[in-house]
């Protein structure tokens, strides 16, 4: 069976679809349409590649941050877009920049044996870095979400840590209880990656994501 790549801007409209607080984000197709999206946004911006040749965005250079000006984004869409010049589908998308949190990881795989599992931990460069991940199976309850608050080593994270202040653990706690009852009702999900959640005193927002489905997923 084949395989379909939700990318950043598909996944999100998705999760929005579900609920979920997502940073927005518009495809582009060229540096007009970049800079009419970017004053509607309000600067500063974040322009990122959209490709299936560049899932790992940041590690390809294809993630510019804190642009504050239309000739600005004429020059990162022109790098973005010839970083993926053998896809003719690629494109950049453009998104307001978010204020500075607690980044976290929340995934989803599906485990051969087990099925449907949850990963949530520090996200953002952490999560590869320390790979400080608890997994649960899925669907969850609210008093498993909870524990996965105290499994993780960075749990300072969420506590409150030097420029940090604590974090909305109830906003967190309903997005993953929204990521668990997504899978239910999506049989077709393969994979899903949402890094980074950034949390704060008051609220999530998720600002990347990604997802892989069966054909016919969604």
């Amino acid at each position: 069976m084949g395989r379909r790549i939700l990318l950043e801007d598909e996944a999100k409209a998705w999760l929005g679809r579900a609920g979920m607080p997502v940073n927005p984000t518009r495809l582009c197709r060229d540096d007009g349409e970049a800079v009419a999206l970017a004053r509607a946004f309000g600067y500063p911006v974040a322009l990122k590649v959209r490709s299936e040749l560049a899932l790992h965005k940041s590690e390809s250079g294809g993630v510019h941050l804190n642009i504050d000006g239309d000739e600005e984004v004429r020059r990162s869409f022109a790098v973005l877009r010839g970083l993926v010049r053998d896809d003719p589908r690629a494109g950049v998308t453009v998104q307001p920049m978010a204020a500075p949190g607690a980044e976290l990881i929340v995934g989803v795989y599906r485990d051969a044996q087990f099925g449907p599992v949850l990963a949530f931990g520090p996200g953002g460069f952490f999560a590869e870095l320390y790979r400080d991940v608890a997994l649960r199976l899925l669907p969850l309850e609210a008093q498993v979400v909870r524990g996965l608050f105290t499994a993780i080593r960075g749990r300072k994270l969420l506590t409150g840590y030097r420029h940090l202040p604590p974090v909305d653990t109830g906003a967190l706690e309903r997005l993953i209880l929204a990521v668990s009852a997504l899978v239910e009702q999506t049989p077709a999900l393969v994979e899903m990656d949402l890094n980074p959640v950034v949390a704060y005193r008051e609220g999530v927002l998720v600002l990347d994501a990604r997802a892989v489905l069966d054909d016919g997923g969604t």
